[in-house]
Formats: C-alpha cells, structure tokens, sequence
C-alpha cells in the first residue's frame, strides 16, 4: 500500500482536516479529510482512498467520493513547462448520499402521487332539489363530469460505479415485474405485476482513477398498486383485467419479466 499522511490542520489553503458537519433533519453526513504524501504516489493515494468510508467517526455510511490535489515544495521543472513538486495534498470528500448495499453502490427515492381521470358522463345527472327515486335528472355533460383517482409513485433506483450496462436495461423498457421486488434501503417490496421499468438512463462517471471510467445507471420505474396490467371498468368501478374476444387471453398490455436480469 502506498504511504501516506493524514494532516491535522486547523487551517491553510485546503481548509481545516479533519471536518465533518451532520444534519438531524435530512440525514445527510458530510467530511472533509486531507492527506500528504509524495508527489509521484499522489495518484495511487488517490485510488487507495476514494469510496473508502471516514475514518473518524462510527456507523456514517459516508465514503469517499471526490479528492482535490495540490503541489506543494517544487522539485524540478519536469519539462514542455510543467513543474515536478516533492509532496501532493489531497483533500476528500465524504458523504453518505450513496450508500453501500451487499457490494453494490446504489441511491434510492420514492414519490407517491396522483393523477385524475375523467369519468363517463352519461353515469352521472344533474338533479334539481331532492334525487327522483328513478335517478332521473338533467343529464350531466362532458365537461362536468368528475374525475377519478389514481395513485401511483415514481421509484428511482440508481446503481453507481457500474462497469458494464445490461442488456435488461433496453429490452424490458415498458415491461414489468413477473416476481416480489424488494428496494435496498426503503424497507418496501413491490408485489408482482406492480412496477414498469419506464426509462433507464446512463451517464459516463469515474470508478476510481481517470484510467477507469464506468457508468451511472439510473432505472426508473412506474409503481401502480392496483396493478400494471389491469384497466378500470365503469360498471363494477374497479380495476379488472381485460381479455381478447377471438381467444379469452388475459390482455397483457406491460410484459412480464424478470427484473433481477437488470441487476449490473
């Protein structure tokens, strides 16, 4: 392992080290830690630190993820005008927005909310008074007809430092879970037939070095609790599954797959 110091500062230009400051509210944990060591080692320093968890204080759950170099102590004149220090100062990063789940480096969200759909008007009439015992009234017109209900959520899943994309990740866009999935950090499991992979972006990031690059795979998916494949039927005013005239099958508007063929 490549040598290095850690400095006690309660200044300089890097800013004092060890530093770290703790939110009660939003749970966030961030740390600043500032190492030295020499100049030609400051890379393998670097990659020896970076997604490490802080060292000074238990039970954080915050790693390292971005480091700061500066040259300190000039050596020589390295040549095509670039200068060679004796020692690197190294300033990290810590936090603990990402989190570390059985060996995968992932970050979780979940956003309930609610959309209204319009209702068929001829089920509904306008009364004048007291209803008529025979329902009639003054038919109810398109424009007036309420709305109805459904709740669904947004679930974010975003895996960080992956090396390779799977090929899950276009293939079962608009598909959804045939099993029980469970989240890593939100303590829910979504029953079957309730999440639709809607998107999954990815975005070039950095696994350790410069020399290493990777992916950051964000899935996100639709949560409908009554049920991705089902469709709302007026007469019974519920969700119910839908089937084909010429055959009987069960219409099956978002394919079942298996979603841990997404895991990276």
């Amino acid at each position: 392992m490549t040598d290095y110091n850690e400095l006690a500062s309660i200044g300089g230009p890097m800013g004092k080290s060890p530093v770290w400051t703790a939110n009660a509210d939003t749970g966030i944990f961030e740390g600043w830690l500032t190492v030295e060591c020499d100049w030609a080692d400051r890379v393998a320093v670097y990659n020896s630190i970076i997604w490490t968890e802080w060292p000074h204080t238990v039970n954080t759950n915050a790693y390292a993820i971005e480091g700061r170099c500066e040259g300190w102590g000039k050596s020589s004149d390295a040549g095509s005008g670039l200068i060679a220090y004796e020692k690197a100062r190294i300033r990290f990063y810590y936090n603990n927005k990402i989190e570390n789940v059985g060996g995968f480096w992932i970050t979780e969200s979940f956003q309930p909310s609610t959309e209204f759909h319009p209702l068929d008007a001829r089920e509904f009439c306008w009364v004048d008074n007291e209803p008529q015992p025979d329902g009639s009234g003054v038919q109810c017109r398109d424009h007036e007809a309420p709305s109805m209900r459904q709740v669904f959520a947004d679930y974010i899943l975003t895996y960080h430092r992956v090396l390779l994309i799977p090929d899950a990740a276009l293939s079962h866009i608009g598909c959804c879970n045939h099993a029980t999935v469970g989240s890593y950090t939100l303590n829910k499991s979504f029953p079957a037939e309730t999440l639709t992979l809607v998107a999954a972006p990815a975005t070039r990031s950095l696994y350790n070095s410069w020399s290493l690059r990777a992916w950051k795979l964000t899935y996100h998916f639709r949560y409908t609790p009554h049920g991705a494949n089902k469709f709302w039927r007026a007469d019974t005013e519920a969700w119910e599954n839908l089937y084909r005239i010429e055959d009987t099958d069960r219409y099956i508007q978002h394919p079942l797959v298996n979603f841990t063929q997404l895991i990276p």
